[in-house]
């Protein structure tokens, strides 16, 4: 939902969100149709997003009710942490309350 008005069906939104990959096709985590889906017992179980070739990521972190989006362009991919850095700031910030 986008406020009041529904932009896709439930059963949608769940496929975005659910490892679509069949048993032995290994990927770092899972994949679903919106990017990168956490797989259960990982450590970042039930989060999903992307990231692209220069370094911009999203993610959605259900568990944690926040979503995150870092602008940033650099190569190579991970020659900066600031996805890492970001992720543990923010998970500080929120244990704080």
């Amino acid at each position: 939902r986008a406020g009041r008005m529904r932009v896709m069906e439930p059963e949608t939104a769940a496929l975005i969100h659910s490892d679509i990959l069949p048993p032995g096709v290994e990927y770092p985590g899972g994949y679903g149709f919106g990017g990168s889906v956490g797989r259960p017992g990982q450590l970042r179980a039930g989060e999903y997003g992307w990231s692209g070739a220069a370094g911009t990521t999203g993610w959605i972190s259900p568990a944690g009710g926040y979503a995150a989006v870092i602008m940033a362009q650099f190569f190579p991919y991970g020659s900066v942490r600031i996805a890492r850095d970001a992720r543990a700031a923010i998970g500080q910030d929120l244990a704080r309350g």
